[in-house]
């Protein structure tokens, strides 16, 4: 990967870290038992699956998956990546929470 790419999306998931922090400091608890944050991320990449389901079926068949809305392709792509990096977030800070709390280290 070109260190610009790789630059690029780690910004961006600092970014997204940063926000999910601030959120979750403002309007809930992040959860204390691991099954509940697994669900966080797992919730995360079940709409970074549809969003890829979505743009999958738009670039195959140009069906829409919302009748209501015709979202132009790039827009979807985006949809993607902010998917992603979400789900990427919630990885990260489980991880996170898993070493502070066990204080351990994990190969």
């Amino acid at each position: 990967m070109r260190e610009s790419v790789k630059d690029a999306v780690t910004d961006d998931i600092e970014i997204e870290m940063a926000k999910s922090v601030a959120l979750h400091e403002k309007h809930s608890v992040y959860p204390s038992d691991p099954l509940r944050r697994t669900a966080l991320m797992c919730e995360e990449a079940g709409e970074a699956l549809k969003a890829a389901l979505d743009l999958t079926r738009r670039q195959r068949t140009g069906a829409l998956s919302d009748i209501h809305t015709a979202k132009p392709v790039a827009d979807m792509r985006k949809d993607l990546y902010t998917e992603v990096t979400q789900t990427a977030v919630m990885a990260i800070r489980l991880l996170q929470a898993m070493k502070e709390e066990d204080g351990v280290e994990y190969d």
